[in-house]
């Protein structure tokens, strides 16, 4: 009617009584689930091309198949599972720590091996006692910086700043005892060797800067024992050069210059 009929509209039935049809797309355009022009493609829609190629090309594999390269999430996941079988059959973990069990600790990692330190420092403290060569072997420098700061600590509280002299005179008398034995011996050594064996056996002037913070050393009592500490140390160290390169028959040859470098540093805990 004209609008005043209301009352005899008729419901006819329809074949989309069910559930609502979803949007597709049927080669021509996108068609809807409703209305009087669902069945028919969008005008002046063209959907064929999409992302650059066309969606028949897709369809028909010419970019290949994904499938085709199986799982992908899977090799992450693979992998991390291999990594931790792998560190629990080879390795194993402390749970409080996190650390590995079988890790070398810390100050070996750094190459300070107390037992060695202690080996060499006993040699220098009993100086009858035979050299073994080995004791030798790779060598460190923890002891000799541990004493050659013990031995500016003790000067130190004395009321003698004198931590530039050691170090500046350590390195000299380091550098021409290499280059010293290096002429003399046939095999050569190495600096770094020369330096720890000089370092060790700094250990009786260390002794000598602490008997002088309780025991006057200015007169001849202080005169006997710093040459008793040179000849200490000057002995221990020249029968560790000699074990190192096999020159047993230049023993004075050795002795006199590395006595010469102790004399430094017995002046500087006299005077």
């Amino acid at each position: 009617g004209d609008g005043g009929g209301g009352g005899d509209l008729a419901f006819y039935p329809t074949a989309h009584t069910g559930a609502t049809q979803q949007p597709h797309y049927s080669g021509g355009g996108w068609a809807g689930g409703g209305g009087d022009g669902a069945s028919q493609p969008m005008a002046g829609a063209d959907f064929s091309a999409v992302g650059g190629y066309e969606a028949g090309d897709a369809a028909a594999g010419e970019y290949g198949d994904a499938s085709a390269y199986g799982d992908m999430s899977a090799y992450g996941s693979n992998s991390a599972q291999e990594n931790l079988e792998w560190s629990k059959q080879h390795r194993k973990v402390n749970i409080w720590t996190g650390r590995f069990e079988d890790e070398p600790p810390l100050l070996e990692e750094l190459g300070i091996d107390f037992n060695s330190i202690t080996e060499r420092t006993k040699f220098v403290l009993s100086p009858r006692q035979q050299f073994d060569s080995s004791a030798m072997e790779g060598a460190d420098l923890a002891g000799p910086l541990v004493f050659a700061f013990a031995l500016g600590l003790f000067l130190l509280l004395g009321g003698k700043v004198h931590f530039g002299y050691i170090y500046g005179m350590g390195a000299m008398g380091c550098a021409c005892m290499y280059v010293l034995l290096n002429l003399m011996s046939v095999h050569g050594i190495e600096m770094y060797n020369t330096v720890s064996v000089l370092g060790y056996c700094l250990l009786p002037m260390v002794l000598l800067a602490g008997m002088a913070l309780v025991l006057p050393m200015s007169g001849t009592f202080g005169f006997v024992v710093s040459c008793l500490c040179v000849g200490w140390c000057a002995k221990s160290a020249t029968s560790m050069f000699i074990g190192l390169l096999n020159m047993h028959d230049q023993f004075l040859l050795i002795l006199y210059p590395v006595g010469l470098v102790y004399c430094c540093f017995a002046m500087l805990t006299i005077f």
